[in-house]
């Protein structure tokens, strides 16, 4: 999965857990984690308050709570101001850091905030992140947040199915075997750390599985990578762009499955 979004799951699962009262839910998310390993330091501000800088995770899940947070939402179509070619796909533009179009919502009594990252390479090889926080003029329920975790599931098994059937046709390993395997994915401990053990389902632990596995974007070597010619591009490029579609969603819907009652 691509590491900004894997970030942008954790810290919405782990901060719904935290909020309904599990306080050690912030401590997991250290540089061991899979979504910090390469991550040198993380802060959180909000644009209007530039001097109240918030430079941990635990600590920005505090100021939630005070501030009255009551949910926290992965968003994944978030306008972005953007200098990035409006005719590149959006599943090739995710293979450069800070093309995604995912955010954080916070649902408050108030009024509900939308928060994006910045990430910059520093030096080491590892990675400085800033969240900066805005408020939102509508409730995050207008922008419609996917939930609905057998419908995600339909949709990312038909868009499974549809690629694996053209990779087939055309012979193309691994990855006809890799979306095979995509179909009946188990967690490989990405997800039991992308998702606390408490608040989920195991049909959203599955869907995160699935939606984890069929992530195939990024640069070389990818599945965006290839190229055909004539009416196979054109079916490639419909496939892949459903598939990217599909495991959105499935993202979206399994991080934001969240239920108190389970915890």
């Amino acid at each position: 999965m691509n590491g900004e979004l894997a970030q942008v799951v954790a810290l919405v699962s782990h901060g719904n857990v935290w909020l309904h009262g599990h306080a050690d839910a912030a401590s997991r998310l250290d540089r061991d984690h899979p979504a910090f390993e390469y991550v040198r330091s993380v802060s959180f501000r909000r644009v209007d308050r530039p001097r109240n800088r918030t430079r941990s995770v635990a600590g920005w899940f505090r100021a939630l709570g005070r501030a009255g947070a009551r949910r926290t939402w992965v968003l994944t179509e978030v306008p972005r101001s953007s200098i990035h070619p409006s005719d590149v796909s959006a599943h090739q533009l995710v293979a450069f850091a800070n093309a995604g179009g995912w955010a954080i919502g916070v649902e408050q009594a108030d009024e509900d905030e939308l928060w994006t990252a910045a990430w910059k390479f520093a030096c080491g090889g590892v990675w400085e992140v800033e969240y900066r926080g805005v408020s939102l003029e509508a409730p995050i329920a207008s922008l419609r947040p996917a939930t609905d975790i057998p419908k995600a599931t339909a949709i990312l098994g038909a868009a499974l199915e549809g690629i694996l059937a053209f990779a087939t046709e055309h012979a193309i390993h691994p990855w006809a075997g890799h979306f095979r395997e995509a179909l009946d994915a188990e967690d490989d401990g990405l997800v039991s750390a992308l998702l606390p053990p408490a608040g989920y389902t195991a049909e959203a632990c599955h869907l995160m599985s699935v939606a984890a596995k069929a992530w195939v974007f990024g640069g070389m070597g990818s599945w965006n990578d290839l190229a055909f010619s004539g009416s196979d591009e054109d079916r490639y490029r419909e496939l892949t762009s459903a598939l990217y579609a599909a495991v959105l969603e499935g993202i979206a819907a399994a991080a934001n499955a969240f239920h108190p009652s389970d915890i």
